[in-house]
């Protein structure tokens, strides 16, 4: 009896005991959500491509485009802020990039956009677009590292189609324009004749044409004529330039081969243009129906034109 007795005690102490402990305060675990971006279809983008951030617009406006989404496929508000060139888009970007050209979001996920207004374009330089995405409940969950875009505003390359020549028969010399840049233009050619002790008389019909308006990644022509008056190689000279006048939002305008890109680094009467080289030639036996007085009252000609063709403007445009 005793014995049980000292068991109950003890059993009752012990129970006393536990109910002094104090319980630590409860611990909640938060789950957060990721934000996620899906590419968009290639008809959103001004390249044609798919892309995490499209871009499309004008000397107008830019607009830019995604498909933002939390993780867990709950719906709710997201935050965007996109930025125009701003030197420095790391975090925090919001601090790094005050001042600079921007646009923002703040609604449900999915694809949606936001412009930014008449945007200042850089001509000389690469252009770049960076955007934050962030949950606005949750300011510090941000999509890391900022999706960024990088892209010319206006960029161009020229080529030449072969051609087949016959002493004395004009031709066509089609010159290739390809933009490769974000801005629909149009673009300026203008071809001449660099005279050299061995090279033929060589008249050129037209050297100064424009193409019609292209997209990135288009190609346009024009189409001067040439024609040769004697066999031999000649040196062609190619200058052209996109026809993007300035705005007040964008400036093309130079004073020097310092404010030209790097790809049209020509500064022209106050235009950047780019200059290839091209070298052209008629073989030997391209002369067969015309006999030595032929061949002497062509030379006249040549040269009453070319002396014609070397006091046109066009000709002094490009010596300057």
């Amino acid at each position: 009896m005793r014995i049980l007795i000292f068991i109950l005690t003890f059993l009752l102490l012990i129970g006393i005991a536990f109910s002094q402990i104090i319980l630590p305060p409860a611990e909640t675990t938060f789950t957060v959500s990721t934000i996620l971006l899906r590419q968009l279809p290639p008809e959103e983008d001004y390249t044609g491509t798919a892309q995490f951030l499209g871009l499309t617009g004008d000397l107008n406006y830019l607009n830019i485009r995604w498909n933002a989404y939390y993780y867990t496929g709950e719906e709710r508000d997201i935050g965007v802020w996109c930025y125009l060139n701003c030197p420095n888009p790391n975090p925090p970007i919001d601090s790094n990039c005050v001042g600079y050209q921007n646009c923002t979001y703040l609604g449900p996920t999915g694809k949606h956009s936001c412009s930014i207004s008449l945007p200042k374009y850089s001509f000389k330089n690469i252009n770049n677009v960076t955007c934050r995405f962030f949950d606005p409940t949750n300011p510090s969950l941000e999509y890391l590292p900022y999706p960024n875009r990088t892209f010319y505003s206006i960029k161009f390359e020229t080529s030449v189609s072969p051609v087949t020549i016959t002493v004395g028969e004009p031709f066509t010399l089609p010159i290739n324009v390809q933009n490769l840049g974000f801005l629909k233009s149009s673009f300026t050619t203008n071809i001449s004749f660099i005279p050299s002790a061995f090279s033929p008389p060589v008249l050129i019909e037209n050297p100064f044409s424009s193409t019609e308006e292209i997209s990135y990644n288009q190609i346009a022509s024009t189409f001067p004529r040439i024609t040769f008056l004697a066999t031999g190689n000649a040196s062609i000279e190619i200058y052209s330039k996109s026809n993007i006048e300035p705005v007040p939002n964008f400036n093309t305008a130079c004073n020097s081969n310092a404010d030209c890109p790097a790809f049209a680094p020509y500064c022209i009467n106050n235009r950047c243009w780019a200059k290839q080289m091209v070298t052209i030639g008629a073989g030997k036996k391209s002369l067969p129906e015309f006999d030595f007085f032929g061949i002497i009252f062509i030379l006249l000609i040549a040269t009453v034109l070319l002396a014609l063709n070397f006091q046109n403007k066009s000709f002094k445009f490009l010596k300057k």
